[in-house]
């Protein structure tokens, strides 16, 4: 089925599992699966879902549905939980965003050597093996911090360099994975620094300030905005 093979195709742009994808939306990692598998013509809401979770045109896609779904024999009905899209403006914004965050991530992939954090030989083992600058080894450096950001996951990690607008906008995870990177190249993260990244990730996200409960990134201190 064309629509499954477009969805499989969209994945794969994304850099993105069914286990990551899952992450995006509100459905299981089997039922995306089953949803690009071309068994059968996967929901409105399903197919949405998986879409905008890899970054793509709801409203093209919801489109496209609509006509494969008439073309089998299908009862089409407009649904009014169709995903909305951000602004072009806006997804101009977390394109730059995102190509300035993976080019620092190249940076540490070309010059950074993988840190051992000695919690246990297990995990100095497992730490042996992380790729310097893969999301699971950032996840890793960023969790050992213990900085503002706590316990993270590579998911959310390989979603902002992914260019997940929710992840993207994180402004703790993404000033900690900023930091991070910083850190494993040996470069200072000055307050100059850390206000740029702010001052970028507010104005596409449109907020002046950061929320009351949203907490910044500072050097052995978190401060609330």
């Amino acid at each position: 089925m064309a629509f499954a093979s477009g969805l499989r195709t969209l994945r794969r742009q994304a850099g993105l599992s069914y286990r990551m994808l899952a992450d995006h939306t509100s459905y299981s990692a089997s039922t995306l699966f089953m949803a690009a598998s071309g068994r059968s013509l996967p929901t409105q809401p399903v197919a949405l879902a998986f879409v905008t979770g890899c970054g793509g045109d709801a409203a093209a896609w919801q489109r496209t549905w609509e006509e494969t779904a008439a073309a089998l024999g299908q009862t089409v009905t407009s649904s009014p939980r169709t995903p909305q899209t951000l602004p072009s403006r806006r997804m101009a914004g977390i394109g730059a965003l995102r190509h300035d965050l993976c080019a620092l991530v190249e940076q540490v992939r070309q010059q950074a050597v993988c840190e051992r954090i000695g919690l246990s030989q297990t995990n100095r083992c497992r730490r042996r093996t992380r790729q310097p600058g893969s999301s699971r080894h950032l996840a890793d450096v960023i969790t050992a911090r213990r900085g503002p950001a706590g316990c993270v996951s590579h998911v959310r990690v390989a979603g902002a360099l992914a260019g997940r607008w929710h992840n993207l906008l994180d402004e703790v995870l993404v000033l900690a994975i900023v930091e991070a990177c910083h850190h494993l190249c040996a470069l200072p993260f000055s307050r100059t620094d850390q206000e740029r990244w702010e001052h970028r990730i507010r104005a596409v996200a449109g907020r002046q300030a950061a929320p009351a409960t949203v907490r910044t990134v500072t050097r052995g201190r978190t401060a609330s905005k």
